[in-house]
This record gives C-alpha cells, sequence and structure tokens, in this order.
C-alpha cells in the first residue's frame, strides 16, 4: 500500500426510521453509543490511521465527546454533514489529509464492523482501486408496481446486499464524488459513484452480523450480541433482560423484596475554559464547571445515588479525581461504565434528580438529559425525571457562581 488509509465515518443522519428523538448512532447499547462501539472497532484496525467523523450539527458537541472517549489514542476529526448522506461523505473526503492515498467508507450505525472485514476489503482495494464489503440475499425479493402489487420477482442467487466498509483509492472516490455533483446525480452508495466513472469495484464477502442499526429491532440484536461479547470476555453476571428500545421485554432475576433508596449531591463551581455539559447534554452560550472530570453535576448526583441505594462507597472511591485515567472524563459514560458493575447485583427502578442554578436556563435540555440517563441505566424514560429550579438569587448558587444538583434512585435486589 502507498500511503495511509483513512476512514470517513457517515454519522451525520437523524434516523427517522428508528422512531426515536435521539439520533440512532448516539443510542446507548451496552453502556455505550452505537458511534462510540463504531469507533473503537474502526479504531482497532492496525491499517485505519485515522478517521473523519461526519456529524449532524445539533449533535456535534454529542459526537465530540464521543470521539474523545472512543478513538483509541488515533487522530480523528470532526466535520458538519450534509443534508444527504452523498454530501455528507463528500464534506468528510474534503478534511481527510493529504498523505492518505486510500479511503474507508463506513456507517456509522454498522457498529459490529471487525477488524478482519476491514482488512479483507483494504487488501482488495489495494489491488484493484475499489472494493466493497456484501453478503448473499436468502429470502424472496419483489419488485413492486405503482399499485403496490408484486410485478417482479428478482432471482436472489444474482444478487448481493451490500455493506461497509467500502475502501478506495483517494482519487478515484474524489473524481466519482466530483462527477456526481456536476450531473447532480444521487446514487445509493459510494461504490454506484465509482462505477459511473467505469471503474470496477472488487466485493468481498461480508458478514450479516455486520449489519445496519435502522429500527428498534436492530437494538435488540445489538444488546443481544453486547451482552454475548461481555460474558464471552469473562464479565460473568447475572441475567440481564435484553430490552427493546426504551421498554424491558422481560423481568426475571427480580427479588420480591423493599426498594433501596440512596440520595447524592453534588455542585461544582463554574469554569471559562471548558463547554458546560449536564446529564451529558453541552448547554450551548454558557461557560462549564470545574472538576477532575468534564464537572456534570447531574451524572455525578446520580452515581452518589445509585452507590448509596447499593450501600457502596461515594463516587470518589469509585473514580479518584486525582486519577489520570479520570481527567476531563465524559460523566455519562462514567455513569454508564458503574451501572454495568451495579447492575449485575441491581435492577433500577427510578431516578429523580433537580437541578439547581440561577444560569443557564435548563428547562430546554432536561428531557434530553433524562433520555441519556435512562438509557445509561437501560430504564424506560418514564423512571426517570430531571427538573431544573433556582434559588432565587440566593447564597453562592445564586450568585451564579456554580450549579448543584440533588438526586435519588431507588433499587431494588436481583437474584
Amino acid at each position: 500500500m502507498n500511503g495511509t488509509l483513512w476512514a470517513i465515518i457517515a454519522a451525520g443522519g437523524v434516523g427517522a426510521r428508528m422512531g426515536s428523538s435521539i439520533p440512532k448512532q448516539f443510542i446507548h447499547v451496552g453502556g455505550k453509543p452505537v458511534l462510540g462501539l463504531t469507533l473503537e472497532r474502526l479504531m482497532s484496525s492496525p491499517l485505519v490511521s485515522g478517521a473523519v467523523v461526519v456529524l449532524p450539527l445539533e449533535w456535534f458537541d454529542r459526537g465530540e465527546e464521543a470521539i474523545r472517549r472512543y478513538s483509541r489514542g488515533k487522530p480523528v476529526r470532526a466535520v458538519q454533514g450534509g443534508s444527504t448522506r452523498q454530501e455528507s461523505v463528500r464534506a468528510g473526503l474534503a478534511c481527510v489529509p493529504q498523505e492518505a492515498s486510500w479511503v474507508l467508507v463506513h456507517d456509522a450505525s454498522r457498529p459490529n464492523v471487525s477488524v478482519e472485514l476491514v482488512r479483507e476489503v483494504a487488501e482488495k482495494a489495494f489491488q484493484t482501486g475499489a472494493a466493497i464489503s456484501c453478503v448473499p440475499i436468502y429470502d424472496a425479493l419483489k419488485s413492486l408496481g405503482n399499485d403496490r402489487v408484486a410485478k417482479v420477482t428478482p432471482r436472489r442467487e444474482e444478487l448481493l446486499a451490500v455493506q461497509t466498509p467500502q475502501v478506495f483509492a483517494r482519487d478515484l472516490l474524489t473524481r466519482a464524488h466530483l462527477a456526481a455533483l456536476r450531473d447532480n446525480y444521487t446514487g445509493q452508495d459510494d461504490s454506484e459513484l465509482v462505477e459511473r466513472l467505469g471503474h470496477p469495484v472488487a466485493l468481498v464477502r461480508g458478514s450479516r452480523l455486520n449489519f445496519k442499526i435502522t429500527t428498534p429491532e436492530d437494538l435488540v440484536m445489538q444488546e443481544a450480541l453486547e451482552r454475548y461479547r461481555r460474558v464471552t470476555a469473562g464479565e460473568y453476571g447475572p441475567f440481564r433482560p435484553v430490552r427493546r428500545y426504551g421498554r424491558p421485554v422481560r423481568r426475571e432475576g427480580l427479588v420480591s423484596q423493599p426498594a433501596r433508596t440512596g440520595i447524592g449531591f453534588d455542585v461544582h463551581r463554574f469554569a471559562g475554559d471548558r463547554p458546560c455539559i449536564l446529564g451529558g447534554v453541552t448547554v450551548p452560550g454558557h461557560p462549564g464547571l470545574e472538576g477532575h472530570s468534564d464537572g456534570d453535576v447531574l451524572c455525578h448526583a446520580v452515581m452518589d445515588a445509585l452507590l448509596g441505594a447499593a450501600g457502596e462507597k461515594d463516587i470518589g472511591h469509585w473514580f479518584p479525581p486525582g486519577d489520570p485515567r479520570y481527567e476531563g472524563a465524559f460523566s455519562l459514560g462514567l455513569l454508564s461504565e458503574l451501572w454495568k458493575v451495579l447492575s449485575r447485583r441491581w435492577q433500577a427502578i427510578n431516578v429523580d434528580a433537580t437541578v439547581i442554578a440561577e444560569v443557564p436556563r435548563i428547562s430546554p435540555y432536561c428531557d434530553l438529559m433524562r433520555e441519556n440517563i435512562a438509557h445509561a441505566l437501560e430504564l424506560d424514560r418514564s423512571s426517570v425525571s430531571v427538573k431544573a429550579t433556582t434559588p432565587e438569587k440566593m447564597g453562592a448558587l445564586g450568585q451564579k457562581e456554580g450549579i448543584a444538583c440533588v438526586a435519588v434512585a431507588c433499587l431494588t435486589r436481583r437474584c
């Protein structure tokens, strides 16, 4: 291979078919956002030198947090996407460094990409200039007429389902996108744009596990895969119910006994050199909070409430403030990691939190904070409450010196 290989991760969509208020690439599965899982696995490939992640503008801060946490030490850039996937990939292509001679395009919502598949597609592309992963189709297919009645039944033996990763020589992919832009042509994927130039695209057998998360049913399958990976990696724990998006499918594994309640409290001063993050949400236009991590008082208070209900030591014992591993850490991610451990013995019933601040105005972001915490704790959103109140200009909080939060959590013990 001459030159380096960089990835473009298409994460610019909003996932309308998921029916979620959060784009699918930011939904947490197995304690991590889908984008984080994809980044981790793609950056694990020794062939991939770095990546450009294409993000929707309104979720840019969340995407940058995922990049910071899951890039595995490799250079990863963020860029704003366009109104279509094709425009987003073109924007990502413009940000790939000049020394990269090869480009790998991958969907952010395909978190099961393997190092082996990346290697096989890349090696084929190094020989031919363009290669994609694809899988056979096992279901019968129908072509529909205008009246929604079956018109043609194609032979499935002659068809393949196209996946990502797709790897191309950089100059070839650039020419393909410029030609499509000139002709006002929109393709279904990048390989179609390359084919328009008359360049052959090599096919590599992909994996059915490398599916694209598109609907709530796909989240169920992804949860099962993550659970399987934890078990085979030795992270043994009692059965945890597989969940549909936001709703538990089964609730066995609980002991009939009184719930246990814990209370958490945290307070931080404002700091002018960092973003204001609460419940994993970046509140725009206001300085952030002091702290060894990102200063997210909401997540910290919820963690202490969970630890109190479980009869454990406080958050400082679990994530010491002097530990360099947690410097600047994304606190929503720490909450998810903590819950991985606690959930082996405990089931969360509900969480109630109140943020106390004179500024900034938090109420427009409470629903998103609530959804973040619900996903981190594997709860239905209705089981999490996030509220905001002001101290009526009294005391240090009233003088706009910082933000405080109090949280209550109820747990019950698993079998």
